[in-house]
């Protein structure tokens, strides 16, 4: 949860499985038709994190599935993403945390991260005043525009053992 590179990884989560123009989600359920519904998201611990996998499909599509997402994890570690979608994701990411910023829930969860991972609370207006803040899909992100396509191919790998 302290680890500077959890931002890299919410980056590779967004690519691999964020949302709905992922690669996870255009592969196995556009393209394939293999899932009602595909996506990753990571977990943050104290010590360690998860980046968790799901896919809600039928039994007959489980093994081609398995196959086409274990053939996105493998091209994603072999290759480097874009200066293009690391841009784009940023951007998807920042607009993301701002449209969450107008439901309660949204902004309360906000609130929450900012007290456990930086032991204080940010309102709303500092957040968006800061800048840093909203530039990935962390809240309490102070190193925006960091991730260049090497690094966020180093932390797949580090993530992927």
């Amino acid at each position: 949860r302290t680890d500077e590179k959890l931002y890299d990884l919410s980056v590779v989560n967004a690519v691999l499985g964020g949302n709905m123009s992922s690669r996870l989600f255009q592969k196995v359920r556009e393209e394939c038709g293999l899932a009602y519904s595909v996506y990753s998201y990571p977990n943050f611990y104290q010590n360690n994190g998860s980046m968790v996998i799901y896919a809600g499909l039928n039994s007959e599509s489980l093994c081609e599935a398995l196959e086409l997402i274990g053939n996105e994890i493998r091209i994603l570690k072999k290759d480097k993403l874009s200066k293009n979608e690391v841009e784009t994701t940023k951007e998807q990411l920042k607009a993301s945390v701002i449209m969450g910023l107008e439901g309660m829930s949204s902004r309360m969860s906000s609130f929450g991260k900012s007290l456990l991972f930086e032991n204080k609370v940010k309102d709303m207006e500092e957040m968006i005043a800061d800048g840093k803040d909203i530039e990935v899909n962390c809240h309490f992100c102070n190193t925006a525009y960091c991730f260049t396509p090497d690094e966020l191919k180093r932390m797949l790998k580090r993530c992927t053992r």
